[in-house]
């Protein structure tokens, strides 16, 4: 059998303090099943990473230099 999570200190609990208790329990319940956010710095390596790769495909001189695209020879 588990320990109980919350156990009775003072059984003379005021409505102020039991009311206390469940605005603080309810708080925890409430974060706790919030989604979590998400990483905005992968969000932003990711667009950052995808823009250079982009811009490679823009560029011919590489493969010119590679030889693997012939120069075209003006007549």
């Amino acid at each position: 059998m588990t320990q109980p999570t919350l156990r009775v200190v003072n059984p003379d609990a005021t409505d102020e303090e039991v009311a206390a208790i469940l605005a603080a329990v309810s708080s925890l319940q409430a974060t706790a099943a919030a989604p979590a956010a998400p990483d905005e710095s992968l969000h932003e390596w990711v667009r950052s990473a995808r823009l250079s790769a982009r811009r490679s495909g823009l560029q011919r001189g590489p493969w010119r230099l590679s030889g693997r695209i012939g120069r075209r020879n003006r007549a």
